[in-house]
């Protein structure tokens, strides 16, 4: 299996974090992989660095986002999106090394909660509706830095 560093996936990323409530993840303690020749079935994995190593190594918390190529680079640019949202959802809140499961509690990552916050991130892709289509500088720059505010995001998920 040959890994390398994947500054596309980083793109989609930081892009992600952007537009949707994902106030607590540090993008620049993540890192994006991208690895070939791997026999697994899943597009994406996200890998921790447990609280032992952090303590032993006096390193924070980080985490790698991992694609597998041979089934990440076919998808569509949605489904990558979707994929990437999908992984980050493992963070926790506190982003202390650990990972989230899919079934928890109070919490569940599976294709509709994806779908929901990749809805949010549509949204928040979208220039205002005040806003002229005329000034396309302006409406990119729109893009990058406006949220939905985090309350109706809450609520849209039934937080």
């Amino acid at each position: 299996m040959e890994v390398e560093n994947a500054p596309d996936v980083t793109k989609i990323m930081r892009q992600i974090l952007k537009r949707t409530p994902f106030e607590h993840v540090k993008a620049d303690q993540i890192t994006c992989m991208r690895s070939t020749g791997a026999t697994s079935r899943a597009y994406a994995r996200i890998w921790s660095f447990p609280k032992i190593w952090q303590k032993a190594l006096a390193h924070p918390p980080h985490y790698i986002i991992e694609v597998l190529a041979h089934h990440f680079d076919k998808l569509r640019d949605d489904d990558k999106i979707r994929t990437i949202i999908h992984e980050l959802m493992h963070i926790p809140k506190n982003f202390s090394g650990a990972l989230v499961p899919h079934h928890g509690r109070y919490h569940r990552i599976d294709r509709r909660t994806v779908e929901k916050l990749f809805q949010v991130y549509g949204v928040n892709s979208q220039p205002k509706a005040d806003q002229p289509l005329a000034d396309k500088s302006q409406a990119s720059s729109t893009k990058q830095t406006t949220k939905t505010p985090i309350n109706k995001i809450r609520n849209f998920l039934n937080l």
